[in-house]
């Protein structure tokens, strides 16, 4: 973790990883849309580390996270998520999208809908720049790797930010 270039804090790796390395698991009090939804007006304020789980439950980093949650939004990143059944549960790993040298910030595509989004994710190249405070990020369940991006889900359930 340390001051990033392109907003607040960012998430940083301490030795070079490889693509689709494991680098950690997104951690944080498992909350009900609901109350993500409640929390994320507050957190709309502020930073909201709210990340969608599943249709039942998402992530709020907020106070219990670890320091992935200061991975930084790009529609260009270097890194993806994805949910992984742990036990029989659903958890959010982050993986290197490609190989990311030693002191490089990490970056997520917090898959913004066009409609719900702020406008510096509209620039044309890499839309790393200006503050990040998503209403809530996605992860997408197990699956291929051949497309590491994630799709863009509905409004409800937490998934875009709040003006």
């Amino acid at each position: 973790m340390g001051v990033s270039d392109v907003a607040g804090w960012g998430a940083f790796v301490r030795h070079a990883v490889e693509r689709d390395e494991f680098l950690g698991e997104y951690t944080g009090e498992l909350i009900s849309h609901e109350e993500a939804d409640l929390r994320g007006v507050l957190y709309d304020h502020a930073n909201s580390y709210l990340f969608n789980l599943n249709d039942e439950y998402v992530i709020d980093s907020y106070r219990q996270g670890n320091k992935l949650k200061f991975a930084n939004h790009s529609t260009n990143p270097n890194c993806y998520a994805r949910v992984i059944k742990v036990g029989g549960e659903d958890r959010i790993s982050i993986f290197a999208k490609k190989r990311i040298e030693e002191g490089e910030e990490i970056f997520l595509d917090y898959c913004y809908d066009p409609e719900h989004s702020f406008p510096w994710t509209h620039k044309p190249d890499d839309a790393t720049e200006g503050p990040s405070s998503p209403r809530s990020k996605n992860a997408q369940p197990d699956g291929p790797k051949e497309s590491p991006s994630v799709p863009p889900q509905e409004r409800s359930k937490t998934t875009q930010p709040r003006h």
